[in-house]
Parts: structure tokens; sequence; C-alpha cells
């Protein structure tokens, strides 16, 4: 198989299974489609065509599976703004912080808009 890096990697049946397992099939289903996608993969196939090929046929078991897609994926579709950045002011909320969205501040000589601070822990971070 070859990843999203160019680099080749070995196939894994043990991947496909965990991979339908986090997508909540049972057991025995996520044998079953990892017994199928394994019959279907060649020499050099992209393990992004792997993953799509999970979902379609993981997709005849739980319906539901034919719609989700990986997360680089779903991050690349996200608009920069506004969607990325409330993803990330919600993903920094949802791990602890104290998040103050859209600020602008005064620097030394010109004013810097700033898409979050962040702050935990008596630590502020900005995020631009």
């Amino acid at each position: 198989m070859r990843k999203a890096d160019g680099t080749r990697q070995i196939f894994d049946r043990k991947k496909i299974v965990a991979t339908c397992l986090r997508m909540g099939a049972t057991d025995d289903v996520a044998e079953e489609v990892a017994k199928r996608v394994e019959s279907r993969v060649y020499d050099g196939m992209e393990t992004g065509e792997i993953l799509r090929m999970i979902f379609r046929v993981l997709g005849r078991y739980k319906p539901e599976a034919r719609y989700h897609i990986d997360l680089r994926r779903s991050l690349g579709l996200l608009r920069s703004k506004p969607d990325f950045e409330i993803f990330v002011q919600v993903l920094l909320s949802e791990n602890g912080y104290d998040v103050e969205p859209n600020r602008i501040l005064r620097g030394r000589c010109v004013e810097h808009e700033v898409d979050a601070i962040a702050k935990r822990d008596g630590r502020h971070t900005l995020w631009r």
C-alpha cells in the first residue's frame, strides 16, 4: 500500500478490523469487512482508497458508515474563516481552555488581529 505521504507500507488486516470497530461495527462485521477489503487490495493501492472501500463495504452492514469521512479530509473541507477558526476555538474550550475569540491586540507599532486567546493554568496562548 502507499500512504498519503508517498511511503509504502505492508497491508495490515488488523488495521481494517480496528477501523471498523472504532466506527461501531461488531467483531463479526469487522472481520467480514476486513476479509472483503483484503481480497480487493492490490500492490501500490493508496490508503485513502482503502479507507473509502472500508466505508462502502461497512455501509452494507451499517448504512450510516457510508457518510463517515476521515479527519484529514473533513478538516480540508472547512473554510478557513470562520469554520476552521470556530473549530479550533471549540476544540480548545472542550480541552479546558478559557477562550476569548477574535481579538485585536495593540502591538508596539501596529494592531494585530488574533483569532483566539486561550487561557489555562495561568498561561496565555495566542492563535492567529
